[in-house]
């Protein structure tokens, strides 16, 4: 419970910040400002920086969300609500009770 009241977003979790635009930007944005952001931290570029994977891998998980169009709805329902949760927990939630609510809709029909 504390972890959710007292839940900061990292900038890890705000995809939007991380690529440098915003929920207006459309889809072609999003993967030119990807690959101008990707060549400051890719791993092959920059050997000899230890969090140039970590960073890679955070940019290509916010470009593939936002470029997704299914995935960005998800995405941005749950960042306009500034639910107390990291966005790959809740969406992860969100599956679970879904899951859930239609096994409960199978099994009433039995």
């Amino acid at each position: 419970m504390d972890a959710v009241l007292n839940f900061a977003a990292e900038g890890g979790d705000d995809y939007y910040q991380l690529l440098g635009c915003d929920e207006l930007s459309t889809t072609e944005q999003i993967v030119a400002e990807f690959k101008v952001k990707a060549l400051t931290c890719h791993p092959d570029k920059h050997p000899q920086n230890p969090k140039a994977v970590e960073q890679f891998q955070k940019l290509q998980q916010a470009k593939e969300t936002l470029t997704n169009e299914e995935r960005r709805a998800r995405y941005d329902h749950w960042y306009r609500s500034r639910i107390a949760i990291p966005f790959h927990q809740w969406e992860a939630l969100s599956g679970a009770v879904k899951m859930e609510h239609s096994m409960e809709k199978m099994l009433s029909g039995l």
